[in-house]
């Protein structure tokens, strides 16, 4: 729980873009928590969980949506670093 207060995402956030900037900004926090969670988790009953995982749901479905392949998401990165 104390982790969640340290990932500030509030717990009725709708908008995906903003959910997904908070994660961004604790990004260790979040892989923390999403690692550990399992589908019978008693976090997934948190509403600042349910955010992350719909927002991680949208971002899903619109990169398969898209077609967008994992080689060039990982492209943008090594572009960005060089």
């Amino acid at each position: 729980m104390y982790l969640l207060e340290l990932a500030k995402i509030p717990a009725n956030q709708k908008d995906v873009e903003e959910v997904l900037k908070k994660m961004l900004q604790m990004k260790e926090v979040w892989f923390f928590l999403l690692r550990i969670l399992k589908p019978t988790s008693k976090l997934h009953s948190l509403a600042e969980v349910k955010a992350v995982v719909s927002a991680l749901k949208t971002l899903r479905a619109l990169i398969v949506e898209h077609n967008i392949r994992v080689g060039f998401l990982l492209q943008l990165h090594e572009a960005e670093a060089t």
